[in-house]
């Protein structure tokens, strides 16, 4: 075993896991998870607004744990070419995007959107994108972001 720190680092990681792509593997996955179960905390503490509502606080709240973490950034310029590392079988196997997860987030907390679930998710996604512009939109981008998700709460819900 090496005897620098980051030789031990390296050492006790290939204890858990066959290569350093499967390593770095789990941080997208990590932020998938957690990413939406910031949407999905806000979902089920807000259980007892109208749907449009609920929806509308759930929203701002991914977009708010994606900026403060600075994960959307990783996953705009990092994470697909750690992906294209990865062997196929291991893609194929335990990978997924985020679509399940958007998919998922109305459907277990009761909402039905008008126009589909796939029209929710695209919405969705396009929200949550505001984040890699808020710098463009400076101050009021707390209130471009909720004009946005209000506007479109209203229409899905």
């Amino acid at each position: 075993m090496p005897k620098t720190k980051w030789g031990s680092v390296i050492f006790t990681a290939y204890k858990f896991f066959d290569s350093k792509e499967l390593l770095f593997f789990v941080v997208p996955k990590d932020i998938h998870t957690e990413g939406f179960a910031a949407a999905q905390h806000s979902l089920q503490g807000n259980a007892a607004l109208p749907p449009a509502e609920r929806a509308a606080a759930a929203i701002p709240a991914a977009c708010r744990w994606l900026s403060e973490t600075r994960a959307l950034v990783f996953i705009e310029n990092d994470a697909e070419s750690l992906l294209r590392r990865l062997p196929q079988d291991i893609l194929s196997t335990h990978y997924h995007d985020d679509e399940g997860h958007i998919r998922a987030l109305p459907e277990e907390s009761g909402l039905c959107p008008r126009g589909g679930t796939a029209l929710a998710a695209a919405a969705g996604r396009g929200l949550i994108l505001t984040v890699s512009h808020q710098d463009q939109m400076g101050q009021l981008y707390p209130q471009v972001l909720s004009l946005l998700v209000h506007g479109a709460c209203r229409e899905l819900f």
